[in-house]
């Protein structure tokens, strides 16, 4: 019998190694394709030719080519094709390709309006499909809508940004999933972040795609063993040691973990229906400036009960990690949020209760509950019944006590020093700026102070105009989580980010706006405003993301590829001297009703 000495040192160290598995003897049979520049570029011409227009001027780029031709061969297709790589055009000339007779494409809600304008413009030049059906992800993810993909019937179904379909406990994903597995219709998955943590975010994603001919492990214990030993975030103690995966190590390298996430991509990109653009990258450079920010007293002085004491300025206990770095970085913001009029015991305590029901049923249904919302009506109709927990008495407790409570998300001002040095810092830089943020409150207050455009849901600003025909022509503040998909902004190529984001998947999106084919400048220029701990450990997280997404994925990330001009940050001193005047009022600071914790 045959030793295998990594299997052993891992037992040492209680590590269980991931066995061998039908799924890997699988994979590591599929036939694999390899294009040369040459047979690319006949592609490009032939795919042309066939797919454009009379009058049409436009020629195919070499991923978006062979991406058609794979989608065409293997009746379907799964590309991590990088941001700004042309998913767009794919993903309208993929039902063109297969013969689709009810093709729905699926879009973030946000990008919807400016899909149906790109499909227009799409037709001057290529022969787009007029049967083309646009739906978002969160109109499929509503309670009312559970049943219209049976309706709708799609014999095609294209998913750019497809890792909205990433969680398997989304009601979206449930829905997806169940019609796939039950009509089995042709599935195309277009994203250029298709994984933030490891194998578990696409294996499922590509099984919908190329059936057995995925690169990914397919049943479910198999997933799970791959992601415990190759994904980003395991618990501590369960990860496993790589044992039969390290057959994936390309020749002549150790098996490591680096180098077994490695083979796992030679081995996707090799598989047919797998078109990535590993290597490709943007012509002109991209250069981030982290600057620190000195929070003034006030800020310090709730910062030190939240540490401290784990509570929140009204002197609230927080128990939950979670919430303990959301509050944290409303704080670094300079403000946080609260519930007007606060939420009696009463309240607090029946929906804890019912919540915690509500999510055991979701977990256990196995799919046949999707929302909170569909575990109410069945206990309303009386199809759950549980004489120990009597989930109809939960209910009736959470629905008296929300009943009579009547409160409105509101936020508190404590600090603007984070305001000011944004201020300072557009002030000093007075070409046009893409201004980041995650909080609308924050966000409004300082396009309200610099007297420029707040660009939040559907990109659209408060005027009703659209971000991307603004192009260039002035500084804008933009809601991170609106915005950083799917639009074009290469008008700008000056980035200012106040909140950073914590993964590395967020990154690409967002950088992804400007430093993109077809920028003009030669560099690309973001500076990063950090004012707590939490902010430079969102930044270590997200380089730590980025460098198992390029070893998994094989593509160029942008944090790992920039060029960094600072090792340890500077200090951003605010300049009050410099905020912009309001016509007699400098000091005015407007407060916005929200009625959710995220408006956008």
């Amino acid at each position: 019998m045959t030793v295998d000495p990594y299997a052993l040192l891992a037992q040492s160290w209680g590590q269980t190694p991931v066995g061998a598995s039908p799924d890997l003897r699988r994979i590591l049979s599929l036939p694999t394709r390899h294009h040369t520049p040459e047979a690319l570029e006949q592609l490009c011409d032939a795919w042309t030719n066939f797919l454009r227009a009379p009058g049409g001027t436009q020629r195919l780029l070499p991923p978006q080519a062979q991406a058609l031709a794979e989608i065409f061969a293997v009746k379907g297709g799964f590309c991590p094709v990088r941001v700004g790589g042309g998913k767009t055009l794919i993903s309208f000339l993929a039902s063109v390709v297969l013969g689709a007779v009810r093709p729905v494409l699926f879009v973030p809600a946000g990008l919807v309006e400016k899909t149906r304008r790109d499909l227009q413009d799409a037709a001057r030049h290529w022969r787009v499909p007029f049967n083309l059906h646009v739906m978002s992800y969160e109109h499929m993810g509503r309670e009312s809508n559970a049943g219209e993909l049976d309706v709708r019937a799609p014999d095609l179904m294209i998913f750019d940004e497809c890792h909205r379909l990433k969680n398997p406990k989304a009601a979206v994903t449930k829905r997806v999933k169940r019609y796939v597995k039950k009509h089995r219709p042709r599935v195309v998955m277009l994203s250029g972040t298709m994984v933030s943590n490891g194998v578990s975010d696409c294996a499922h994603l590509a099984e919908w795609a190329l059936h057995e001919g995925s690169p990914f492990p397919i049943e479910h214990h198999t997933i799970r063993d791959w992601a415990s030993a190759l994904d980003e975030k395991v618990r501590p103690g369960t990860r496993k040691a790589l044992g039969a995966l390290e057959v994936l190590t390309p020749p002549g390298q150790w098996p490591t973990l680096e180098n077994v996430r490695k083979g796992v991509f030679v081995r996707m990109n090799a598989t047919p229906g797998v078109v990535s653009t590993a290597g490709e990258q943007v012509a002109c450079g991209l250069e981030l400036t982290p600057q620190e920010v000195i929070l003034g007293e006030p800020a310090q002085a709730l910062f030190k009960r939240l540490r401290e004491k784990c509570e929140n300025p009204d002197g609230v206990s927080i128990a939950e990690p979670m919430l303990v770095w959301a509050l944290a970085n409303q704080l670094a913001m300079g403000f946080h949020y609260y519930l007007d009029p606060a939420p009696p015991e009463v309240w607090l305590v029946t929906r804890a209760a019912w919540a915690t029901y509500a999510r055991g049923i979701l977990q256990a249904s196995r799919g046949k509950y999707d929302t909170e919302k569909q575990v109410r009506t069945a206990v309303e109709r009386g199809e759950l019944t549980d004489p120990l927990v009597r989930p109809d008495l939960l209910l009736q407790q959470w629905t008296i006590a929300n009943a009579g409570y009547f409160g409105t998300h509101k936020f508190r001002w404590h600090d603007r020093t984070l305001l000011d040095a944004a201020i300072a810092w557009t002030v000093a830089h007075p070409e046009p700026t893409l201004i980041w943020t995650w909080h609308s409150a924050f966000g409004r207050q300082l396009a309200h102070m610099l007297k420029v455009p707040y660009v939040g849901a559907k990109g659209m600003t408060e005027d009703g105009r659209l971000v991307d025909d603004i192009r260039g022509e002035t500084s804008c503040v933009l809601s991170i989580a609106a915005n950083m998909q799917g639009r074009n902004l290469q008008a700008w190529g000056q980035n200012l980010v106040c909140a950073p984001p914590t993964k590395g998947k967020d990154w690409e999106q967002l950088l992804g706006r400007s430093h993109r084919l077809g920028q003009t400048r030669d560099v690309v220029t973001c500076t990063i405003l950090a004012s707590c701990r939490e902010h430079f450990r969102a930044i270590a997280r997200a380089h730590s993301s980025s460098r198992m997404t390029r070893h998994l994925m094989g593509a160029s990330q942008k944090l790992l590829q920039a060029t960094w001009t600072d090792v340890l940050p500077d200090t951003v001193k605010p300049y009050p001297s410099h905020r912009p005047q309001a016509d007699g009022d400098h000091d005015e600071w407007d407060e916005y009703e929200i009625t959710a914790l995220y408006t956008d």
